[in-house]
């Protein structure tokens, strides 16, 4: 089975590589990777526009690769309780109008970076102006907000897993 990942930070690939061999136990997986544009504002805010985002990259990559699946990684962040909280949406898309999605858990930005987010940086420009992070070279903007406690694979590769097991529900109710 060969899947897109419309992205090439290696992180997401990586995380969809370990989700997809561990969904779909005994298939030979391949895992490609199409740099793909989201669609949306380099820091989308909001749910809805962060999955637009995944939508749009897992569409590109279906259209632009001979794959079977395509999947659409995008981080964002969204507003609750007063507080700005990053998230991760992973959107799966096949040859049908089958679909499978996951979202990651949050993490709550501290205030700086909030301000900074919602003043119209990018989280991991914000990142690394603020903290000199490095996070705009390792994108892996989680792992350096829990020092190392949950990297960015981690944080990908669950709501890919619950992606694909979503989009092969509803194949299997079909």
């Amino acid at each position: 089975m060969r899947i897109a990942v419309g992205s090439a930070n290696q992180i997401k690939i990586d995380a969809v590589s370990e989700a997809a061999n561990q969904v779909f136990q005994g298939q030979d997986i391949e895992v490609i990777s199409v740099k793909s544009a989201s669609g949306v504002p380099d820091q989308p805010i909001g749910l809805e526009q962060t999955l637009e985002g995944a939508k749009n990259r897992a569409r590109f990559a279906l259209q632009n690769t001979e794959a079977d699946l395509a999947t659409g990684l995008e981080g964002g962040v969204f507003n609750l309780g007063g507080r700005l909280i990053d998230t991760g949406i992973v959107y799966v898309l096949g040859h049908t109008t089958t679909t499978g999605l996951g979202i990651s858990q949050g993490i709550a930005l501290p205030a700086e970076i909030a301000e900074a987010v919602t003043s119209g940086s990018e989280l991991g420009v914000a990142l690394d102006e603020l903290y000199q992070s490095g996070t705009i070279h390792s994108r892996d903007c989680t792992g350096f907000l829990t020092r190392g406690e949950l990297p960015g694979l981690e944080y990908y590769r669950q709501p890919a897993i619950l992606a694909f097991k979503d989009y092969l529900q509803q194949v299997e109710s079909i």
